[in-house]
């Protein structure tokens, strides 16, 4: 069983963390990587690999599917484990890298952060600024490449559907290079 901690002061496993765990199942070449998450993870995860995301997806709080040598669907299931500790982390202190206009967000640092983190935080400092103030949530990311391993982080989203100022969907950059959304 995986333990996950809570990020900074949230009461729920981030999808940032749940993606940077799925990165162990990738397989070159990546044909995809498609995470969904349906509603917070408050506790420790039931993690089940199966053979298709058709059986106990009401059940599931996140499914992953990738695509590569195999495919590999991934369910991860509440319980009544508790999550106990957390870890620190400032998402605003990443604020001064981004560079926004009305459709698109951009961030190049170097940091060891993971690329996902920065993706994420940028989407939601974007949507934030440009789209709705208030409570946003990452709830999918659909890659056909995964990110570099550098220090250096080169990310770019373009915002291509609005959808009543609650939801988004934007392209996904990683050093110029349309990777998915």
């Amino acid at each position: 069983m995986s333990f996950f901690l809570f990020k900074g002061n949230r009461k729920y496993i981030h999808g940032t963390d749940i993606a940077i765990y799925l990165e162990k199942y990738i397989q070159k070449p990546l044909k995809l990587f498609d995470l969904k998450i349906t509603k917070q993870i408050k506790t420790q995860p039931r993690i089940l690999l199966v053979n298709s995301l058709k059986k106990r997806l009401k059940k599931s709080s996140a499914t992953c599917k990738i695509k590569g040598k195999k495919n590999i669907f991934i369910l991860f299931l509440e319980t009544k484990n508790k999550v106990l500790n957390s870890y620190s982390y400032d998402e605003s202190l990443l604020a001064n890298n981004y560079y926004i206009n009305k459709k698109r967000g951009k961030c190049l640092i170097t940091t060891s952060l993971h690329s996902v983190e920065i993706l994420v935080s940028l989407t939601k400092y974007w949507h934030q600024k440009r789209v709705c103030k208030g409570e946003w949530m990452f709830t999918r990311l659909k890659l056909n490449k995964w990110f570099n391993k550098s220090n250096i982080k080169n990310i770019e989203i373009e915002n291509f559907l609005n959808l009543n100022n609650k939801s988004t969907i934007s392209k996904v950059f990683e050093n110029k290079k349309l990777i998915g959304e």
